[in-house]
């Protein structure tokens, strides 16, 4: 049996009151935290799959609450264990409504490379969040398909979908305007296309341009040319 209280100390023994300040100010409504960094959260996440994580996640998924860190901590172990995705993905599922902020969100969906090897399962899978009623159910879909559906074979349906789907939610419209300036970066042409419709949400117009705009990746030329499509 996992010794959840001893998670709980060790929690508690590597806070940093500085880092839990900055962090916070980031990430609103974070409710309980500890200040831990992200590399040792992934090191703590590791040995526990070294051990007895499915029973970690039996009681992560029976407690009542739980701090950032603990739920960073249960998607680092669900990436990261090696079982079939099949099996992987309905951990998956029952994780993602515990999803309540953009930190946990993106850090997860960053660490399911296995999603790599299963596109046309998880492409069929994300249907049900790109029309959630939650907005970081939708910024999961978003994510997802930012991190590992941006190829030729799926580009035009992923901008299809960032076009159409409820923007509404700050975070949600966030994510959707990243999405959009990475999609930019990789596909200039077909994004551009999309923008210079102007349809989508004046929000999420303006944001994906700022963001295009300020990317590294983009030439001065386009970065102007993209002011034009402003609403």
């Amino acid at each position: 049996m996992f010794d959840y209280d001893a998670l709980r100390q060790e929690l508690t023994a590597n806070a940093e009151a500085g880092y839990k300040s900055f962090n916070d100010s980031l990430v609103p409504d974070i409710g309980l935290s500890y200040g831990i960094r992200l590399p040792k959260l992934r090191t703590m996440a590791k040995l526990i799959l070294t051990s007895d994580w499915q029973s970690f996640l039996k009681q992560f998924f029976e407690l009542s609450s739980h701090s950032h860190e603990e739920k960073l901590i249960c998607g680092f172990v669900i990436a990261g264990a090696k079982v079939d995705f099949a099996e992987k993905w309905q951990m998956v599922k029952q994780f993602v409504s515990y999803i309540d902020n953009w930190a946990v969100c993106d850090s997860f969906c960053a660490a399911l490379k296995q999603v790599k090897k299963n596109l046309p399962f998880v492409y069929s899978e994300l249907q049900a969040y790109i029309f959630s009623e939650s907005q970081f159910e939708r910024r999961f879909a978003v994510c997802i398909l930012m991190n590992y559906f941006l190829l030729p074979e799926y580009i035009n349906e992923v901008l299809g979908i960032f076009a159409e789907m409820n923007s509404d939610g700050y975070y949600c419209a966030m994510g959707i305007a990243w999405a959009l300036s990475v999609c930019y970066v990789k596909f200039p042409q077909k994004t551009e296309a999309l923008l210079q419709k102007q349809e989508l949400p004046p929000f999420v117009q303006n944001k994906s341009i700022q963001k295009i705009r300020e990317s590294l990746r983009v030439s001065t030329e386009d970065k102007q040319l993209l002011l034009e499509y402003k609403i």
